[in-house]
């Protein structure tokens, strides 16, 4: 973020060729471990000059926002880690955290930054779509995934894993955030768009049965069309894999407690999505 403030002082009344120059030297050429199709891009047709492009009417619009955030987050992460740590107090984080401007392309998410497992927040889309009052809970949630992979582990390898285990790991991740910040909305917990729930619920039988179509689906594009934000996808509805994913664990929450759900891996766990899938296509 240092970087980013310094070139956009630089750059924010140059012309548009010339803020992209800018952007690759002061930006993108000292951390290219960032600025590529798997980390900002994740998809076949990633160009980093167009994002860049793309962007800089948003960064002229945000930057205010920008700066705010940032200093939000230089001042209270540390506190927001202490916060989570007396729940979670067994906590070991040792993958890389990373605070960026991530394009438009996330607010919160974990990918694979020089062959490790990383967290990253992106905060030009954080100063767009969340603000100050919803960090917490975006920390809450990437933090917990670091929490329960350290709990349950992978053992998909390197492929990806089936669909019914995002749904659980995104709706566990969503309802812990839920639970340790109970005074945001659920469109504050839920993330980006706004409307997410209220367009999942209206489409709700309907996006039940894709989910048990390709339950066991392991490939990278069912996982995008229930999991990332798209301007353009309409079915399903983006990012409902979280809205229904966070159903699933809090029906659960009634009969489990926290450790538990955390703790539910294998066959158990396909069983029990399953199940409460089943109840849910029947109300």
């Amino acid at each position: 973020m240092p970087d980013f403030l310094t070139f956009w002082e630089s750059a924010h009344d140059r012309s548009k060729p010339e803020q992209i120059q800018l952007f690759h030297k002061l930006v993108a050429d000292p951390h290219p471990e960032l600025f590529n199709r798997e980390v900002i891009g994740y998809n076949d047709s990633f160009n980093l000059d167009k994002t860049v492009s793309d962007n800089l009417e948003r960064f002229m619009n945000s930057i205010a926002a920008i700066r705010a955030v940032n200093e939000d987050i230089q001042h209270n992460f540390p506190k927001y880690q202490v916060s989570f740590l007396k729940i979670f107090p067994d906590l070991k984080c040792r993958v890389a955290i990373y605070f960026l401007p991530s394009l438009s392309a996330f607010d919160g998410a974990v990918r694979t930054v020089n062959g490790r497992p990383a967290i990253l927040f992106g905060v030009d889309q954080i100063a767009r779509t969340s603000g100050k009052s919803e960090l917490e809970a975006l920390f809450d949630h990437e933090l917990f995934h670091v929490y329960h992979d350290q709990k349950v582990g992978s053992d998909q390898g390197d492929s990806h894993p089936p669909l019914y285990n995002s749904l659980w790991e995104e709706g566990l991740a969503t309802y812990v955030s839920h639970i340790l910040n109970p005074q945001l909305s659920e469109s504050a917990i839920l993330g980006p768009p706004i409307d997410l729930a209220e367009r999942s619920r209206a489409q709700l039988k309907s996006l039940i049965e894709e989910l048990q179509n390709n339950f066991d689906d392991t490939s990278e594009s069912t996982y995008k069309r229930f999991f990332l934000n798209s301007r353009t996808q309409t079915q399903p509805p983006p990012r409902s894999g979280y809205y229904v994913g966070f159903l699933v664990v809090h029906r659960l929450a009634a009969k489990y407690s926290l450790a538990e759900l955390v703790a539910f891996t294998g066959k158990p766990l396909r069983q029990e999505v399953l199940n409460v899938l089943q109840e849910l296509s029947l109300k």
